[in-house]
């Protein structure tokens, strides 16, 4: 069981495009700055992320769970303290 969990570790992990994403994953991605910019700057979004999803009443909730989901995929870099940056495309490749 060891021996996989070492190989596992040595195995590349799969590229995802940002062309892959729906639903919550790809709006959210789409207002997402280029520079670093924190939680508080997304939920000013919340009237757009309204749009899509009328009757989620928990739009801040799910913005937090969006980012999170998008830092386990890759494409951002949890800073610490809310704040966010997303990784340049190279960055993702040669990981």
């Amino acid at each position: 069981m060891q021996e996989l969990k070492e190989k596992e570790k040595s195995l590349q992990k799969p590229f995802i495009s940002p062309i892959n994403l729906s639903g919550w994953q790809k709006i959210i991605f789409q207002y997402l700055p280029e520079k670093e910019f924190t939680t508080d700057e997304m939920y000013r979004y919340v009237e757009e992320f309204k749009k899509n999803y009328p009757d989620n009443k928990h739009i801040e909730a799910k913005i937090r769970q969006i980012l999170q989901q998008l830092r386990d995929l890759g494409f951002i870099i949890h800073l610490g303290q809310g704040r966010w940056m997303q990784r340049k495309m190279s960055e993702e490749i040669n990981e």
